[in-house]
């Protein structure tokens, strides 16, 4: 019988993965918990003060907001971003200089501090309304000047899929893959709703790393973490288990 795996990425994100899991001869099941919605900005003008030394951008989501205009702007500042998918929408978008790409925030905090001077000139960091704040009070600590632009908002939505919670309650779904913290708590909040709690017992959820699986540790749902934040790693848990 076919492997169903709980997709609960936003829409922008699911066809990757959906894509992935199927190479693996594994059926997904959409159920997103959040949406990305653009919230309204501008950019600092610059031109009579030092340029930005380099943009920092977290998640693909930040990309996505910015507008034709505000992407010519800064095709030629130096991005430095997490994860390689970012890399590759920034680069089909006409960055010219790919700076580095992390596996994950704390890592992207250490470099920019080891490779940037606060003397040097801004850095722009582009991110969500919600977010840890700890790449921000590392740049704060070492004294950078910099400007965070909100340039969009994860919004929870209101239910699970009729797909997904068919297969719940008819146990016929095997896993769940997280990417987030918030996704973790979002979630347990949607099982509640639908009164789908102790259905999940049975089923692995898979999550980036340990700060992902946190809120689901209260639960006793079987956790499986990956070895590294990156979703290449986070599949082969998945493969690893059902092999």
């Amino acid at each position: 019988m076919c492997l169903k795996i709980l997709v609960t990425r936003p829409d922008a994100d699911q066809k990757q993965t959906i894509g992935l899991l199927s190479g693996l001869g594994i059926e997904a099941v959409s159920s997103p918990v959040m949406e990305a919605i653009k919230l309204p900005f501008m950019l600092p003008d610059r031109a009579s003060e030092l340029p930005w030394q380099a943009m920092v951008v977290t998640s693909r989501n930040a990309l996505r907001m910015l507008e034709s205009e505000q992407l010519a702007q800064l095709r030629s500042v130096a991005l430095y971003c997490v994860g390689a998918q970012t890399e590759t929408l920034a680069r089909s978008l006409g960055f010219d200089t790919i700076g580095e790409t992390s596996p994950d925030v704390a890592h992207l905090t250490d470099r920019l501090l080891d490779l940037f001077s606060p003397d040097a000139g801004p850095i722009l960091y582009l991110t969500a309304k919600h977010r840890s704040g700890k790449l921000a009070q590392a740049l704060d600590v070492d004294g950078f000047d910099y400007t965070l632009i909100e340039s969009y908002e994860m919004v929870a939505l209101s239910s699970l899929t009729e797909e997904a919670v068919a297969a719940i309650q008819t146990k016929r779904l095997d896993g769940v893959l997280l990417y987030s913290s918030r996704t973790s708590q979002l979630l347990l909040t949607l099982f509640e709703k639908h009164d789908l709690a102790d259905d999940m017992q049975h089923v692995t959820f898979y999550c980036l790393s340990d700060a992902v699986a946190s809120p689901l540790k209260p639960t006793g749902y079987p956790l499986v973490v990956s070895a590294a934040p990156n979703e290449q790693s986070l599949l082969a848990c998945v493969k690893k288990d059902h092999n």
